[in-house]
């Protein structure tokens, strides 16, 4: 018997993926992980917040971003990635660590003399250089690169006032105020 015909055998190239994305972020904040594909598309990926599996299919670009906004400090990696037909490999991680938003109360409440001065004392939270912005009921007064704590603040106001601070950041979120003086 003489044999004919032919056989094609495709082969695919196996994928890999390389997760990256390390962030800080403020409670309630989002940051993007990337995904660096190599192989042929489409993907079907994988990943874990160290508790919880997700798969995302059908992946056609690289980089690939996913949004999250974790509720603490999370390690994320790759659990698998499959290309067309093939299991590949996967490599890098990332870490989404949480800043708490920064807080600053205000006080001070004193009776002084016309010509005399008193101090405002603000006590923040939060990571230092600190940024305030205070208000004496008509102007606002914003103080920058705050790296003491608790911060005093000399006054010496012509007329009865009452302060309330209005804002605060710091090195990485804004936050939140309280108090009046």
């Amino acid at each position: 018997g003489v044999g004919s015909g032919s056989a094609l055998v495709q082969v695919n190239s196996v994928p890999t993926a390389i997760l990256s994305g390390n962030a800080s972020i403020c409670t309630g904040g989002n940051t993007d992980l990337s995904v660096m594909f190599a192989g042929t598309s489409p993907y079907d990926l994988t990943y874990t917040d160290g508790t919880n599996p997700v798969t995302i299919t059908n992946i056609s670009t690289s980089p690939y971003l996913i949004n999250v906004s974790p509720a603490v400090t999370t390690v994320y990696s790759l659990v698998s990635v499959n290309g067309t037909s093939c299991a590949g490999t996967v490599s890098g991680g990332a870490t989404v660590t949480l800043q708490s938003k920064p807080t600053a109360a205000i006080s001070g409440t004193t009776t002084i003399c016309n010509g005399n001065s008193s101090n405002l004392n603000f006590v923040l939270t939060g990571t230092q250089p600190w940024d305030i912005t205070y208000t004496d009921g008509t102007t606002p007064v914003t103080i920058t690169g705050i790296t003491t704590n608790p911060y005093s603040l000399s006054i010496t106001p012509s007329s009865t006032k009452t302060y309330t601070l209005t804002s605060v950041s710091d090195a990485g979120c804004s936050g939140t105020t309280s108090g009046s003086a």
